[in-house]
This record gives C-alpha cells, structure tokens and sequence, in this order.
C-alpha cells in the first residue's frame, strides 16, 4: 500500500503534469506520454474529485491558464513524435504510445472541469 505521502506526492505530480498538458504555451508531447503512461499503463484514476478539483486550482493560477486543446496543437504534438519522443524510450514504449488516446484523454477531463465542484 502506498503511504499518505507518496500519494499526496503523485496527486500534485499529475495534477501539474495535467495543467501542462492542457495550457503550457509550446506543448509539448512528454506530458501527453506521461499521462497516457499513468492512467493506461498504471491505473492512475484521472476522475477523481479531489484530482479535478486540484487542476481546477492549479488552473485559477496566474500563469499559462489558458486551456489550448486545438487541432493545431494536436498536429504540433504528432510532429514531436519521432524527434522529441521517440529518442527518449525504448522502441517498446515507444510503440504502446497513442497520441489519439493520450489527447482523448486530457480532452475528457478538461470536459470534466467543467462538471466538477
């Protein structure tokens, strides 16, 4: 079991990882792969209240607030695929990686922002 720490540890680690993903200025396709990495390969609960309610916080603050999930920020992150990512894993890794489901699944919890308290 994983102490009170480590998981108040990993909650802020993916919720920022999540703000990025969703509004840094230049995406950028790491935290993509670390999210789809987490929730699909690890089980990590994306829909969480208290996870939601974290972003949605960290969202509010005054820094790159504004959620971008465009289709040209979409094309911006395939185009990082074999230059920015590919480098980096084992050809495995690399393979198990769905860019379609990986922004499917930062497109359904900014969906859920919008429906959590």
């Amino acid at each position: 079991r994983t102490s009170p720490k480590v998981q108040s540890a990993m909650l802020e680690a993916m919720a920022e990882k999540l703000r990025a993903a969703l509004s840094r200025r230049e995406p950028a396709i790491r935290d993509f792969y670390d999210l789809d990495h987490a929730v699909y390969r690890r089980g990590y609960p994306v829909g969480d209240p208290a996870f939601l309610a974290l972003v949605r916080r960290k969202l509010e603050l005054p820094r790159d607030s504004v959620v971008d999930l465009s289709t040209v920020r979409f094309t911006a992150l395939r185009a990082q695929l074999d230059t920015a990512l590919k480098p980096v894993l084992r050809p495995e890794d690399f393979e198990n990686f769905d860019i379609e489901r990986a922004f499917a699944t930062v497109a359904a919890v900014a969906a859920a922002l919008g429906n959590t308290p």
